[in-house]
């Protein structure tokens, strides 16, 4: 299955224009995944984040 991109190129954009000038926004990427019953796996978004 292919992602379209332009979905969310045009999700990002129409998030931007609705936030006041020098305003920040934090989006979470993903989620901590336990390699053993004590000890997760080294973060990293999940790879369809930036798509």
């Amino acid at each position: 299955m292919k992602i379209d991109t332009q979905i969310y190129q045009a999700r990002r954009e129409r998030l931007m224009q609705s936030l006041p000038e020098n305003s920040v926004v934090i989006i979470r990427t993903g989620e901590l995944s336990t390699r053993n019953n004590d000890c997760e796996y080294e973060f990293r978004p999940h790879s369809s984040f930036f798509t």
